[in-house]
């Protein structure tokens, strides 16, 4: 037992000596001596270009190979790869539940954990939960409370999420993912200049579909429950007259089908409880008619920045209009006795005027 021990932590000792040699390859330069420095990671968490070692904040970062090496497709996503989140998948995105440092934000109520899209703010949990992800450039997770900085509905902390740039250069790209249960995706995205060194345009696009893994044990000659299907676009137009004026316009938005609501009688139901049905096997419920839930949203954001001599004038300018509809059986049987049907509707309308003084001053 002991040499086992022995060779295992020699073992680990080796591996870790070897770590500052794989590390030197990619963004790393060689010092004086052969010593290895890392190249610094730069954030705008605390709404300026920082190191984010400089950062006196628990911060996850995440960059764009990052993202797609780890597959984040969605905010649940994060939660596989960041420290103290966890996100519970309740059969919808409206309904996803997200703690940070056991902070939770409800899926119909305010949100504990800020959530900020190109320097724009969500105010509910639900507009963002279920916001899919695509051509991201980084990920900043801020943990713990940032309600001095970003104000309310950040006691767990914030997600800043930085999505590609158009530039100079002209960039495309398309993606497609095939999987089990149907599971089907198509990306694509164009970006290049209108007007050399002053107009840009980037357009993103997102198709998804995805077959049922759950049965409706009554026919209804529908789609099966969980059955999924939706698209998203964004654009984004920049603007630079000059080297100290930038302004972006982005417009994003989706429309999206979750299908059935996953409502099953379990064995305290009460028909279970009467002896009148069973209650359903795993995989299975049993409704009357096929549930649906649509989500449609679009966003606006205008962001201006200009760099004078007493600092950079930033103005950060959005419109949010968030649609959802839901039917539900929600007696969750075979019977016409009981539906739910809810429509919520939400319009922001939000503006932050900013002055940071400039890079490098006290």
């Amino acid at each position: 037992m002991r040499m086992r021990i022995a060779f295992t932590s020699g073992l680990l000792l080796m591996l870790l000596a070897a770590v500052p040699c794989s590390a030197s390859d990619s963004n790393s330069t060689k010092g004086s001596g052969g010593s290895v420095t890392l190249e610094p990671v730069v954030v705008t968490a605390e709404k300026r270009a920082q190191d984010a070692q400089s950062i006196p904040a628990g911060i996850t970062v995440m960059d764009r190979g990052d993202i797609e090496d780890m597959k984040i497709d969605a905010i649940r996503d994060l939660a596989d790869h960041v420290p103290n989140m966890d996100y519970h998948d309740f059969g919808s995105r409206r309904h996803g539940l997200l703690f940070m440092r056991g902070i939770k934000s409800l899926p119909g109520g305010q949100a504990g954990t800020g959530f900020t899209l190109d320097g724009l703010s969500y105010s509910k949990a639900y507009m963002f939960m279920g916001l899919p992800l695509f051509d991201v450039e980084r990920i900043e997770v801020l943990r713990g409370a940032q309600g001095t900085l970003y104000g309310r509905n950040t006691t767990g902390g914030v997600i800043n999420i930085h999505t590609a740039d158009p530039g100079n250069e002209f960039a495309s790209g398309t993606s497609v993912t095939y999987g089990n249960y149907g599971n089907k995706e198509l990306r694509a995205n164009v970006s290049g200049p209108l007007v050399q060194d002053k107009l840009y345009l980037g357009l993103y696009a997102l198709a998804a579909d995805e077959d049922s893994y759950m049965t409706n044990d009554v026919d209804t000659g529908g789609d099966g429950g969980r059955h999924k299907e939706g698209l998203a676009g964004r654009a984004k137009l920049m603007f630079t007259p000059g080297e100290d004026w930038e302004t972006t316009l982005t417009i994003d938005g989706q429309q999206h089908d979750d299908g059935s609501f996953p409502l099953k009688r379990t064995v305290r139901n009460s028909y279970v409880k009467a002896g009148k049905y069973a209650a359903d096997g795993l995989y299975h419920y049993s409704h009357d008619f096929e549930s649906t839930e649509d989500t449609d949203t679009w966003n606006v954001n205008l962001n201006t920045k200009v760099d004078t001599g007493i600092g950079s004038v930033q103005s950060t300018t959005g419109y949010q209009n968030y649609r959802c509809t839901e039917s539900i059986d929600a007696d969750m049987s075979p019977d016409d006795a009981l539906r739910k049907r809810m429509l919520l509707s939400d319009k922001d309308l939000s503006q932050e005027f900013r002055l940071a003084s400039p890079e490098g001053s006290d």
